[in-house]
């Protein structure tokens, strides 16, 4: 698998990694795991 692909996986399938999986803009991600990188992602 490509890494794109694997990256595609992992997002539909979270469980995959046991982490939940934050895209924005198509071009960011995070594992958001800790909450607190989810506020980061988005400027909080």
């Amino acid at each position: 698998l490509s890494e794109e692909e694997k990256i595609a996986l992992m997002s539909a399938h979270p469980k995959l990694i046991e982490r939940p999986i934050v895209i924005v803009d198509g071009r960011r991600a995070v594992l958001a795991r800790p909450a607190e990188k989810l506020a980061a992602l988005f400027g909080g």
